[in-house]
């Protein structure tokens, strides 16, 4: 018997040929050849040469730009929308009306100047620490200063009013009606 029967069944080539003294039946019996393992890559092509593969496509790479440009900022009118549907002008405690302009100033909808504006009121003291819980009419309230403003031709009262009074209307146009 010679080597070269005993390599038959993991020959690469898959030739079968006989040599001088050989049966064309390998000494190891009918046995396969043992076939080499394929990496995945091929196998799937082998298996689906022809035809059209079903695999969905890689993601596009992240890029240089990081977190920033993978963040999605909210246009003005949807920020506007989600405030109003969580606050409305018409009855809102001071606590509330803190928490409303920090998300305005955070969706850049409002400056720090105009939060400060909302929270100091018509006033420009501020708002007394005893009705820090009792919801008010906010939008009321900076009519009737407008109203002063106007019947004393302050410019300064009107402006102040008229920017408030802006701030507070797009959100309150957003409610929807009672």
């Amino acid at each position: 018997m010679k080597i070269t029967s005993f390599l038959e069944p993991i020959r690469d080539d898959g030739s079968a040929t006989t040599l001088f003294g050989e049966t064309g039946t390998p000494m190891l019996g009918h046995s396969r050849r043992i076939k080499r393992s394929m990496s995945l890559g091929k196998a799937g092509a082998a298996g689906k040469a022809g035809r059209h593969q079903d695999r969905l496509p890689d993601p596009p790479p992240l890029g240089p730009f990081g977190d920033d440009y993978d963040r999605v900022t909210p246009s003005l009118e949807a920020t506007y929308l989600m405030i109003g549907d969580r606050y409305d002008p018409r009855s809102l405690a001071l606590h509330d009306m803190i928490d409303m302009t920090d998300m305005l100033v955070a969706g850049h909808v409002i400056t720090r100047s105009d939060q400060a504006l909302l929270l100091r009121g018509p006033t420009g003291r501020g708002y007394s620490m005893t009705t820090v819980t009792q919801p008010r009419n906010r939008i009321a309230e900076w009519q009737d200063y407008l109203a002063q403003g106007v019947a004393r031709s302050d410019l300064n009262a009107v402006s102040r009013a008229t920017r408030a009074l802006g701030i507070f209307g797009r959100v309150a146009a957003t409610r929807l009606p009672i």
